[in-house]
């Protein structure tokens, strides 16, 4: 991953992320449970310049369980990863999916409980 410097605007991050083929994998595995990777998440597009108001999360307890977290901080906490997401697709560059020279996308995404950056085929399938 490198990082391209942009033009200025008060509205956008300053820098944007680039990604290629060798930084696909798993980047939170699933076995450290949703409420920390969806902190790691959160964090991974802040670190990206994500806008978004992390005091919505202060008192959620991301060591905890999800079955420990209230309806509201669970609720709060998808939210915010789920918009993680997809500010991390729209805001990083990555190879585009050209027919008959590559038959993948790289793209954000949860896959089996673990986040990483994926290849899908043009069928939105796992590669």
């Amino acid at each position: 991953m490198k990082w391209t410097e942009l033009q200025y605007d008060e509205d956008k991050p300053s820098r944007i992320a680039e990604y290629t083929d060798e930084d696909v994998g798993c980047y939170f595995d699933g076995a450290f449970g949703f409420a920390y990777n969806a902190w790691r998440l959160i964090t991974l597009a802040h670190k990206h310049e994500m806008l978004a108001d992390l005091g919505t999360l202060a008192d959620v307890d991301f060591t905890a369980t999800v079955i420990d977290l209230t309806d509201d901080q669970f609720d709060r906490l998808v939210s915010l990863s789920d918009y993680a997401v997809d500010w991390l697709n729209e805001n990083t560059l990555r190879p585009p999916f050209i027919e008959g020279k590559r038959e993948y996308f790289l793209n954000w995404a949860w896959e089996d409980g673990d986040f990483g950056l994926w290849k899908y085929d043009d069928d939105g399938e796992l590669v």
